[in-house]
């Protein structure tokens, strides 16, 4: 089932970056295109720039927080996919809950790869927080019980 995409672009290929690994500042040698999927059906063209850095002997890419690094999804859609699964579903039903929610179609591969993958520790942090969530939710209900 395709989704509808809406197409938006963006520039991230600034003339000057600095290295992730010294800091150095340095200047764009080349620009490449990348494709990332968001919530609502948005796909983003972006276009990143390529650098080279002197001092370490590295070439490296820009970045942004909202589209991370060797990523095809922004980070909006992870932390949605993350969520989703931590309520305990199947990463199947998590797909299904992102296509028919989100608009966006994640293969539950795709989740169960984040899962395992997990860099930020997303999905331990929401897992708890949901925990957390439940725990108050259980004492409220005893608490009304009790009344």
């Amino acid at each position: 089932m395709p989704v509808n995409t809406k197409e938006k672009r963006a520039d991230l290929a600034k003339a000057i970056f600095s290295c992730p690994v010294c800091g150095t500042e340095n200047s764009r040698i080349d620009k490449r295109p990348r494709t990332c999927h968001d919530v609502d059906g948005v796909t983003w063209k972006l276009t990143v720039g390529v650098y080279y850095c002197k001092r370490c002997c590295k070439h490296y890419r820009s970045h942004n927080v909202l589209f991370p690094k060797s990523k095809h999804f922004t980070i909006r859609v992870i932390d949605f996919a993350l969520a989703e699964y931590s309520t305990g579903i199947t990463y199947e039903q998590a797909s299904i809950a992102m296509r028919t929610k989100y608009k966006v179609n994640v293969p539950p591969n795709t989740i169960a790869e984040w899962i395992y993958n997990d860099d930020e520790n997303h999905t331990k942090a929401l897992l708890e927080r949901r925990q957390s969530e439940k725990a108050k939710r259980k004492k409220t209900k005893q608490v009304e019980k009790a009344d």
